[in-house]
Parts: C-alpha cells; structure tokens; sequence
C-alpha cells in the first residue's frame, strides 16, 4: 500500500482537487484510495516509492516512477513516446500515440497486452516480454515476445496468445512449448536478408511429430521481399544455415501455413528471389506403409506409400516420384502399377498400388525420386497360393505300436491349391474316428493344425488301452473336401502286467494282487493282465499267466530283459544237494511273494513232486513242469502271502543220488514286495557230509551238573515226506513230570533248548536228579541231569 510518503505530482492541467489534498499531508491517504476508483484521464506523472495493490486502472500519459516489481490491476501508458518500464505486470495497455520503449530488461505480462493503432511498441534488444495472456495489436510490437503452452492432451492447437504463430498436432505429444516471435530484426543466408521477422518455437518433444504451422507477418517488416513468392524457411541451429519449407501463402491475411512438420526449430520468410539457402532441398525418401504385404496371386496390394523429406525431417511438396517392378517369380505375367510418377503431396507422400502376377514368390517394387541422390527404397511383397483345393495323405499311416505309446511318426497331410501349390495358413481338424470297444487314453498331440510353408500339418496319435485298430481323420475346417483317414495298429505284451518288458514271476504276483484288489492296474496294464481278453482280471488270467511260467513261453523275453539285481546282494539262491534230495535255499532280506525257476537237467530224471516240509516255504504252492530238458518250477501262492526275510530252505526236490553236473541253473526270478522281477544270483552246492542228521538224537546236557539252567542239543533227520512232531519233557525220578521244554513239528535238523530248573508254573526245582525224554513218532530217547543249587 502506498505510504504517507507516497506522492502523486501533476502539472498545471490536474484537477485543483489533487493540488489541495498535497498540500495537506494528513489527507495523502484519502488521495490514494481516490487512485482507485477516480478518473485518471489527466494524469501525466505517477511517482511512487512503495507498494501498489489495486486492482483497478492506472493510467498514465508521461512518466511512471518508482513502480514496485509487480503491479495488480491494467497499467495505462496512453500518452505519446513513453517509456514503459519492464515489470510483472497484471495487464498492461501502450495506448495513445508514438512510440514506447522499454526500458529495464524483460517484462512479465500475467494478463494481456494491447497496443494501440497509432502504437509502436518497441521491446528493449536482448530482452523479451513474456506473455501469460493474449496480445491485442492494433499498432506495432517491435523486439521480442514470447508464449509457452503445454501442447499436450486435449490441447491439439494454439495461436500461442495471438503474437502471430499458431500449431495444431496429432500423434506425437509435443509438450510444454516455448514460441518467441522476434520483429523488426531479419536474418541473413545465401548473402540476403529475410523479412524482417522470424519465430523461435522449441517443444519438449521436438522428433517424430506431426504437425501444422501458421505463421504471419506485417507489410512493414516485408524488407524488400515479394509477398506473392514468399517461402517459409527454417533452421535448426540458430540462424546459421536455412532450408527451404515452401508453405502456402494468403497475402490477404499476412499468413504462410506448413503441413507435415515433423520438427521445429528458427523460422522465418524469404521470397524464393532472395532464398537463404537452396531453393531445392536434397530429399530423403523413406518408406511409410506397404512393404512385405502377402497375399494370394493376382491380388490387389494395399498402396504402397514413401514420404520424401529433407535432411531435418520436414515433409517436401512436389517432390516426383518413380515408381518400377525390378523383380518378380521367374514366368510370372499379370504384375502391374497403379502409377509409376507421382508427385507428392503436401503431406510429402506419393503412393502406388501393385497387382500381384499369377506366381507365387517374391515381387520388388523400387521407389526413387527423380533428380534426388539416387539411393531407391524397395518394397517386398509376397504372393502365396490361392484357397486350398485338394488335402491328401503324406506319412504316417499304418504304424504298429504298444497300447499307450505315442506313434513314432506323425500323422502328416498336404494342402494344395488347384494348381497343385502348397497351401499355407489353413486350418487343419484331426479327429480320434475309431477306437477298439472299451479303449481309453487315446488322444492327439494336436486336434487343430495350421499348414505350414509347404502345406503341411501334423499330428501324433497316443494309443489307447485296448489292443485293435485306430483311426483318425483329417479334415479342412470350413471347406467341403474330402477327409483323409490315417490307420494305426495298437499291441500288447498279454502276461507283462507289471509292464517291465518281460513275463515272469512279478507279473503273476501282479495279477493274484489285482484279482485281491490290493492294487489298481492302470487302463494299459490291465490289458496286459487281461490275457484272456475278456476284460476280466480273475483266477483265469492267473492260470493262464502260470502256465505260460511252466510251459516257458517268455523264457528268452525273461531272462534277456529282466532287470538283474544290484549289487547289494539282496537277494542269493542255493541249490543244496543233500542225501534226501536238492534243495533249494533262499538268503532274502526282504520279503518275496514267488520264485521262478529254470534248471536244465542233464539225464532225463523223472522228478517227483517237491517236499514242503520247510517253515519257510511250506504254505506256497510249488507247481513244476518238464519240456525237454528244461525243469521250470514257480512257488507262489494265491493270497500272495509272503517268504519273509531271512535265510533256510524253501522245498526240496526228492531227487537222490544227484550230482552237481546232473543240472545247470537257467535263471531263478524273484517277485518282490512291489512285483518287480529280479533275477538273482544262484549257485550249486553239496551238503557237508553230517550236516543234516541221519537219525533221532538226544545227547546229554551239558554243563552237567548244573546250577542255572543248561543245554539239551536234539537231532531230528533228514528224512523223505514230512516234518517230525517232537515232544521234549523233564521228569523227576518219580516220573512226574516237571517241565514240557518242546511240542511240536520240526524240519530236519540239529536243534539246541535250555532249561532253567524251574518247572512248568515257573518255580525253581529242588536240587537232585531229573529225566528228560524225547519222543517222536516212531522212538523215545531218555537221558539223566543233576541240578544242583
């Protein structure tokens, strides 16, 4: 606010109202609240040493002294060659008559500015005068003015305050955009001046745009020029060098309008009498559209499009273009241009159109201007067959593989136009047509296939479940041809249920699993299983699968793919001869559900049904069988109940007399807990003579006497037929009886039993002597002991 310092002078030609109000200081503040709201249309001088916060209208016809950096309100200099001094100014009018110059470096206008018809405005040189607003320019700004606008969004066109440059864009964002229009000063190149008048307009994004350009000029400033040959002219690097826009005149208006502005830079006129630089732009063609088109013969291309330029990327009018066919497929005929000389537009494009010939392959169209640097631009394009007419079969039928594999070779068709071309980009249907009765699992590797380059398409079939023919077909979606079929045979290994490759052992273990639903084959296994295709897993495929272990009918599938046991030595078989025959013995550790084996026996010995008189094996069945040579012997059983882990015998053949070259070991297999066959190792050996007892024996006790408990050692022999049932009881020398030490079936053998002096209710026994009996069948054996405590 202007203090009580603050002074407003006036010459002889003030009002006498202002006179009297100076005189008396105290009043000075009434004088300034009359600055706002009286009529100022007789001031000459404003002198102020403070503040002004008005917001009204000042109007001063002479001198403005002392103005703070900023002033609110519309600043009037309406009197005649005034100096407007640079400020911040709200709205600032140079009204009345003559010249104003500035004067104190550059201005700041938030609002706008007008200048007066009989007004020349002279902007101080090196300065500029930043307008936030518009410019009314009835007179004649001079000097520099200057706009920014963020050219972004919906802000697709600006006249940048009205100082005499418009923009309109599309695509390309040019962002925040700083115009300077610069009057009364020319620039100079090629050895002449321009008009004098030229714009600096920078955007953010100054590449890549696509834009118009309206600039205008004043009569005063043409410096000699011709406005009828007028040329836009630009320069990217301050005045230095100029190239040639061309533009479109309307001297009605003092206007040059430019399309196809790609960058901006320093503009500014020159009539093509006084050019800056060459009147003739070296251009630059590039293609904009058009290139690598494909599509069938003897189509119609979409137009193919250059856009000539100059060396700074601003779009050339009237540039001739050339356009020729340099290359097409060897015979082909029908190829043609729409045009071949074009002129470009003011968009600086020239366009073509081919029509493909009657060949598939390549065809190149070159592009060059005439006059230019002779460097063309070339377009490719493509011409593919026409609609597919004929689909027919390449590879892949009739294949022959096992249930749920996929075929090694791929169900393959060829697409052909009517003249017997590949046909690319059609899509082909593969279709699962017919199966075996109850198959599942079968499927494609693809159902919908597009051609390739050689119109071809693929498929691989996953054979189902079931044993039998499959068929699939092949068709062309939406096309009325024939379909083709393909055949494929699908086998199985019938017997191999554990699907090892092989027929043995585990997989009969496998099957007795399935028939007592501890397991649950999958859909390809149970096909194996089901050897007697009724799609039933019972007590048939079962007999089936054994006899075919008896007869020896996977024998050489068995031993050559059967997996061999590793070796952490498992599982070990022994072939024993003893007195009463061969046994055979088995070290597992862990647990076995059936044993296969194959011995080739050297004389033919008629061999007698095996003993099962061993704990170990005696709840399995051992069913053998002789084909020539070869002894072939399975010990399984129908619950799968298993040999458990340990060593000893598991049945003997009650063959005497034989000898170790009287029998070679085939193979012996293995089931394990999970049915996988295991061949395992196996050798031959002899019984050390008395290591199976011959006969009955009890021997004494020993220590004997005793005081805790001693040992009774009792033989049981080694004889045909079954196991002996063996009672083992203590006595006093009354005869009653003290203690019952054993009850019960023994194999052959020598066997060890303690007794601790106590008898059969656990109390210890009186010191003396004692009898102990064994007692078999056929013979009672007695001994004496003496306890003592």
């Amino acid at each position: 606010m202007m203090s009580a310092d603050n002074y407003l002078s006036a010459d002889q030609g003030s009002s006498v109202q202002f006179k009297k109000l100076i005189a008396c200081k105290k009043f000075l503040l009434i004088v300034y609240a009359c600055l706002f709201f009286v009529d100022f249309s007789i001031a000459q001088n404003l002198i102020n040493t403070g503040q002004i916060n008005n917001s009204g209208t000042f109007r001063v016809k002479q001198h403005a002294i002392g103005l703070p950096d900023s002033i609110d309100g519309v600043f009037d200099f309406f009197g005649a060659d005034q100096v407007i001094p640079a400020r911040q100014y709200r709205h600032l009018r140079a009204t009345g008559t003559g010249t104003k110059n500035s004067q104190g470096g550059n201005f700041v206008v938030s609002g706008d500015v007008t200048i007066g018809q009989a007004v020349a405005f002279k902007i101080e040189a090196g300065f500029i005068l930043q307008l936030r607003g518009s410019l009314s320019e009835q007179g004649y700004l001079s000097g520099s003015i200057g706009k920014n606008v963020d050219l972004s969004g919906a802000t697709t066109f600006s006249d940048f305050g009205n100082i005499g440059a418009a923009i309109s864009w599309s695509g390309t964002v040019p962002g925040s955009t700083i115009t300077t229009r610069t009057s009364g000063v020319s620039q100079t190149g090629n050895g002449y001046e321009s008009v004098k008048r030229y714009y600096d307009i920078f955007p953010t994004t100054n590449n890549g745009l696509s834009a118009s350009l309206i600039l205008q000029y004043s009569d005063q400033e043409l410096n000699g020029h011709d406005p009828t040959k007028l040329l836009l002219w630009k320069s990217i690097d301050g005045g230095q060098t100029w190239i040639v826009q061309g533009g479109t005149i309307d001297i009605s208006s003092r206007t040059m309008t430019k399309h196809g502005i790609t960058s901006f830079g320093r503009w500014t006129f020159a009539d093509s009498l006084h050019p800056l630089g060459s009147l003739r732009p070296i251009g630059i063609l590039a293609i904009v559209s058009g290139s690598n088109q494909s599509q069938p013969i003897n189509s119609t291309l979409q137009p193919f499009d250059v856009v000539v330029t100059d060396s700074e990327g601003t779009l050339l009018e009237g540039e001739t273009v050339v356009f020729s066919i340099v290359g097409f497929p060897q015979g082909a005929v029908g190829q043609v241009l729409s045009q071949t000389v074009i002129r470009t537009g003011s968009n600086g494009i020239a366009s073509t159109t081919l029509k493909l010939g009657n060949k598939i392959g390549l065809y190149t169209v070159a592009a060059e201007i005439t006059g230019g640097n002779n460097n063309p631009v070339i377009f490719t394009s493509t011409a593919y067959a026409d609609v597919a007419a004929y689909l027919y079969q390449t590879a892949g039928s009739n294949q022959t593989q096992d249930i749920g594999t996929m075929l090694a070779n791929p169900f393959t068709v060829n697409v052909t136009d009517s003249g017997g071309n590949a046909v690319a980009g059609v899509n082909l249907l593969f279709t699962i047509s017919g199966t075996p009765t109850n198959a599942v699992g079968h499927a494609l590797s693809h159902t919908s296939v597009i051609t390739d380059s050689l119109g071809q398409a693929s498929s691989i079939l996953k054979l189902g479940s079931k044993i039998g023919r499959y068929t699939v077909a092949a068709t062309i979606q939406g096309l009325s041809i024939d379909a083709v079929s393909f055949n494929a045979t699908a086998t199985a290994f019938l017997a191999d249920a554990n699907d090892d490759g092989s027929a043995n052992i585990g997989d009969l273990t496998t099957v007795i699993d399935q028939i007592l639903e501890r397991l649950d084959l999958s859909d390809e296994n149970f096909t194996r299983a089901d050897v007697d295709t009724n799609n039933t897993i019972d007590a048939r495929d079962e007999v089936i699968i054994l006899g075919g272990l008896l007869e020896g009918r996977w024998d050489s599938i068995a031993v050559s793919k059967n997996r061999i046991q590793s070796l952490s030595d498992s599982y070990k078989g022994e072939f024993e001869i003893t007195p009463q025959g061969l046994r055979f013995n088995l070290n597992n550790k862990t647990e076995v559900k059936g044993i296969q084996i194959a011995l080739r026996m050297r004389n033919r010995i008629n061999v007698p049904n095996p003993d099962l008189i061993f704990n170990r094996g005696k709840h399995m069945q051992i069913p053998l069988q002789r084909e020539d040579d070869i002894l072939r012997i399975v010990v399984y059983n129908n619950d799968n109940a298993t040999v458990n882990a340990g060593s000893g015998s598991i049945f003997r053949l009650p063959l005497a007399h034989l000898k170790l070259d009287d029998f070679e070991i085939v193979y012996v297999i293995v089931s394990t807990p999970t049915n996988e066959g295991i061949q395992i190792p196996a050798q031959k050996v002899v019984a050390p003579s008395g290591k199976y007892p011959e006969t009955f024996a009890l021997d004494q006790n020993f220590p004997n006497p005793f005081n805790g408990d001693t040992k009774i050692r009792i033989q049981v022999p080694d004889g045909a037929g079954t196991n002996h049932t063996i009672l083992l009881e203590v006595f006093d020398l009354s005869g009653r009886k003290v203690r019952t030490i054993l009850n019960g079936e023994l194999e052959p053998g020598t066997y060890i039993y303690n007794w601790d002096g106590t008898n059969d209710a656990g109390k210890q026994v009186s010191s003396g002597s004692y009898i102990y009996r064994m007692q078999t069948k056929d013979a009672a054996l007695v001994k004496r002991m003496m306890f003592i405590k």
